[in-house]
C-alpha cells in the first residue's frame, strides 16, 4: 500500500469516526436503545460467523468423503496391488489403452541398439 492510500484510508477513517461521533452525541436520549443494538448487531455478526464457519467445515468434509468415495470407485485391481484410474480436466476416467493391442501406426521396439550411438565420443 503506497503512501497516498494510507493517506487517504486514515483520512476515510476519521471521516466516519467524526460523523459515528456527530450520530452518537445528536442521539444522547436515546443512549440505551443504541447500546442495545450496538450490542444486539455485536452478537448477530458472531453468530453469522460461526455460522459460516460451521457450513464452510460441513461442506469440506462432505467434499472429501465424496472424493475418498469416488477414489476406491476409481481403485482397479492388478498384479500388485491396486491402481487409481486417471482423470481428465472434465473429471472422466481415461482407461489406459488394453496392452495386448497395438496402437494405430505403432512401430514394435527393435531388439537391442546400436552400442556406438551412446559411446560416440570414447576411444578404445
Amino acid at each position: 500500500m503506497s503512501s497516498g492510500e494510507r493517506k487517504l484510508l486514515l483520512i476515510f477513517g476519521m471521516g466516519c469516526l467524526m460523523i459515528i461521533g456527530i450520530i452518537l452525541i445528536s442521539l444522547w436520549h436515546y443512549r440505551e436503545l443504541i447500546g442495545f443494538l450496538i450490542v444486539g448487531l455485536a452478537i448477530l455478526s458472531v453468530l453469522v460467523m460461526l455460522a459460516i464457519r460451521v457450513i464452510q467445515t460441513l461442506t469440506d468434509s462432505i467434499v472429501k468423503i465424496h472424493e475418498q468415495k469416488l477414489r476406491q470407485e476409481r481403485l482397479r485391481p492388478n498384479d500388485y496391488g491396486y491402481y487409481e484410474i486417471p482423470l481428465d480436466d472434465a473429471k472422466v476416467p481415461m482407461f489406459p489403452p488394453s496392452n495386448n493391442l497395438q496402437q494405430e501406426k505403432e512401430e514394435p521396439y527393435p531388439h537391442g541398439y546400436v552400442p556406438t550411438q551412446f559411446n560416440r565420443g570414447r576411444k578404445d
